[in-house]
């Protein structure tokens, strides 16, 4: 990884996807409004994941 470049250039773009893929889905009629509830429930683990990775990224094992 290089000096300067933050995980956060990866997380929201994937959120972004995430987000895409229950919209189209919903839109197809395979899943229903019910999953947006239950990824407003699960907010803070989305959180708590984001920072445990940015903590791995500073503070992990470095190569070389």
């Amino acid at each position: 990884m290089r000096k300067g470049v933050c995980c956060g250039g990866f997380v929201l773009p994937i959120l972004v996807i995430a987000a895409g893929v229950l919209l189209l889905l919903n839109t197809l009629d395979v899943v229903g409004w019910s999953v947006w509830r239950w990824v407003a429930r699960l907010w803070p683990v989305l959180l708590i994941a984001g920072g445990a990775l940015l903590l791995w990224e500073r503070t992990g094992p470095r190569e070389g």
